[in-house]
């Protein structure tokens, strides 16, 4: 996926999220697209792909269903 950019930003954010929950893998192709999948990658997505440059996030529950919720809804 191609990154995404914060306008006046000199750094590359992350990848582009649109159609997430239509992809049929993620993190790089290493898990299948589920809710289940979806959250064991937010609670610690080095574990899940090792040699990521994204951080273990430190999320909660809560936070972590919440963004679940959200990404399932990038059709």
């Amino acid at each position: 996926a191609r990154p995404s950019r914060v306008p006046g930003a000199t750094g590359t954010i992350g990848p582009v999220l649109d159609g997430m929950a239509s992809r049929p893998t993620i993190a790089g192709g290493v898990l299948p697209t589920n809710e289940a999948n979806l959250k064991r990658w937010l609670q610690n997505l080095p574990a899940v792909k090792p040699g990521t440059q994204m951080p273990n996030l430190g999320l909660n529950a809560g936070e972590i269903d919440s963004l679940v919720a959200f990404l399932q809804t990038l059709k």
